[in-house]
């Protein structure tokens, strides 16, 4: 009987050490739901950029309008968001401009409508630019929008 206990308990023993160390066949799950914690402020601008988003790619846009210092807010942010790439070292500095114009009307407002071709032109200008230097070299993209007003017609 004795002889029995023993054998039964090493048996349990084995049992539970190799359950215990049984590979789990489930695929551990990487949750990619995970938002990315803001600040107050950071959280502010996301939603803003959001926004503004929706807005250029609202079929309505045409009749919205929007000030030049929060235009060049919105393009230079939305710009910079998409398409920046700061977080790298790089040992080669190339700086680029272009000019681009927006028409504005007599109350100093922009066209949605007109912003967003504009962010479209810029888009493309930049893609094209990057394919110039080719896919082995870094690039960091940094925009940088400022406000040239020229004079304009009196029949604007």
């Amino acid at each position: 009987m004795k002889k029995i206990l023993i054998v039964l308990l090493f048996a349990g023993l084995m049992a539970t050490i190799f359950y215990a160390c049984k590979k789990n066949a489930e695929p551990i799950q990487n949750n990619s739901n995970t938002e990315q914690q803001y600040s107050d402020n950071g959280m502010l601008v996301y939603n803003k950029l959001v926004a503004f988003k929706h807005e250029m790619q609202n079929a309505q846009k045409s009749t919205t309008q929007m000030s030049i210092d929060s235009a060049q807010w919105y393009v230079e942010a939305y710009y910079n968001v998409t398409s920046g790439y700061p977080d790298s070292a790089y040992l080669k500095f190339d700086v680029d401009f272009a000019t681009y114009s927006l028409p504005v009307d007599e109350n100093n407002m922009i066209s949605v409508a007109a912003l967003s071709v504009l962010i479209s032109d810029l888009e493309s200008d930049l893609n094209s630019r990057i394919l110039q230097y080719g896919s082995e070299v870094a690039h960091m993209v940094v925009g940088d929008v400022n406000i040239s007003l020229t004079a304009r017609s009196s029949d604007a």
